[in-house]
């Protein structure tokens, strides 16, 4: 019996970046290692707080189902 191999993940958030400071001639580390993997760059916040939306992404669930819908 073989086992898979093991599955890296990188979860990386950025808060507040400009789209001009990150390019593959200033971050090219950064571009080479998304090449390999599946990014996504067309989402979109599910509130103005930061911790409601890493909750989100990171189980899949809306703030109305995690509880966790401001700052406080």
């Amino acid at each position: 019996l073989t086992r898979p191999a093991p599955t890296n993940v990188i979860v990386l958030t950025v808060e507040g970046a400009r789209a001009d400071t990150i390019a593959p001639d200033i971050t090219p580390r950064l571009w080479r290692l998304s090449g390999q993997g599946t990014r996504f760059a067309n989402h979109r916040v599910v509130s103005a707080w930061t911790a409601t939306n890493i909750l989100s992404i990171l189980t899949g669930l809306s703030p109305t189902e995690h509880g966790v819908h401001t700052r406080g």
